[in-house]
């Protein structure tokens, strides 16, 4: 008898533990990422809440606890993007770095936002094409913290004479430009290379080493042979050309030319 019961004993198997669940990130930032892909996909108008809300399984009513309105959202949106690029920018403006380097690592933060941001691209063109009405004076703010950073960069290569004196307003939009364009115009690379009719041989390592050598050609100082060459360029007028005399210009001058022909004339038959 003891023998059936040891052999219809239930086996016990040792327990598991249940692997735990990979947390969700908060509603509020669920909400933020949703909203990004959908003005990036749709623009500010044509997003209506409800597809953010699909977008994020949530509820409208928790969009509008963490947000007022839909610009408020959008705003929010661009608002965490400047932060953060200042705080990179001022790391690299304070840093022990050689101006050309921290030029190189400005470019590099740059990109890297826009890559890893992917929605910026696609937002920021079609903000410029309205007109940047949602851009207020807050997030303005935030964004000049960039600007700011890159003149402490560029007076820093003047003051050392490894720059030419340059604004700082005009190299961020000659550096941030090409930088929202090639990433805003992947599907055209990618529809070039589909219908075979041109290959754009032009990867995102590449663009940026270009990007970079471009900028730190613009902003080298002038050499003395080539400043030289330039102002002998504009003083010197060609060989060929015969200078006027001094207030005789335009009729008064040709008047002058046919007397002197006449008295040479005259001169000959005497």
């Amino acid at each position: 008898m003891a023998e059936r019961t040891r052999r219809h004993a239930p086996v016990r198997r040792p327990r598991t533990t249940p692997s735990p669940k990979t947390p969700k990130p908060p509603s509020s930032q669920r909400i933020l990422s949703a909203a990004a892909a959908e003005f990036a996909l749709r623009g500010f108008a044509a997003t209506t809440v409800d597809r953010i809300a699909a977008r994020a399984h949530l509820n409208k009513a928790m969009i509008y606890y963490h947000f007022r309105n839909k610009q408020a959202l959008y705003v929010e949106i661009l608002r965490d993007v400047f932060r953060s690029m200042g705080a990179r920018t001022t790391d690299i403006a304070a840093s022990d770095l050689q101006p050309g380097v921290k030029i190189d690592a400005f470019i590099d933060a740059l990109d890297q936002m826009a890559e890893n941001r992917s929605y910026m691209p696609p937002i920021m063109m079609r903000e410029m094409a309205e007109g940047a009405r949602r851009l207020d004076a807050a997030t303005l703010r935030l964004m000049a913290v960039i600007f700011r950073n890159l003149a402490r960069i560029l007076d820093e290569g003047a003051r050392l004479g490894v720059f030419r004196p340059a604004d700082p307003t005009l190299t961020y939009f000659s550096l941030i430009a090409p930088v929202i364009f090639f990433r805003g115009s992947a599907p055209i690379r990618e529809a070039f290379g589909k219908a075979r009719i041109f290959t754009i041989r032009a990867d995102s390592a590449a663009f940026v080493a270009n990007l970079k050598r471009t900028a730190r050609a613009a902003l080298a100082p002038d050499t003395p042979a080539a400043a030289g060459g330039r102002h002998r360029a504009g003083a010197e007028a060609p060989a060929h050309v015969p200078a006027a005399s001094p207030g005789k210009t335009g009729r008064g001058a040709g008047l002058q030319a046919r007397r002197s022909s006449r008295s040479t004339r005259s001169g000959d038959h005497a």
